[in-house]
């Protein structure tokens, strides 16, 4: 999962990126989202790498949820 979330934070930290270029009106390069995508990426991909396996773990660690006491559990 660490992987998966450094993958997708970088992604999502590069969208940012061209959002923050746009708003900021900052000079393009050609080929590339932004001339400082690999900042965005680097600190998307530390974030990413860190929360999305604590994010798994927190979720695999719950209790499940209690139920309603329907026919089915009365076996």
């Amino acid at each position: 999962m660490a992987w998966v979330g450094a993958l997708s934070g970088a992604m999502v930290a590069v969208l940012l990126s061209k959002g923050v270029a746009m708003f900021t009106r900052a000079p393009a390069c050609d080929g590339i989202p932004t001339c400082d995508w690999y900042i965005y990426a680097a600190v998307g991909a530390g974030i990413g790498f860190l929360t999305l396996p604590w994010l798994v773990v927190s979720a695999l660690r719950r209790p499940p949820a209690p139920t309603n006491g329907t026919a089915d559990d009365k076996n």
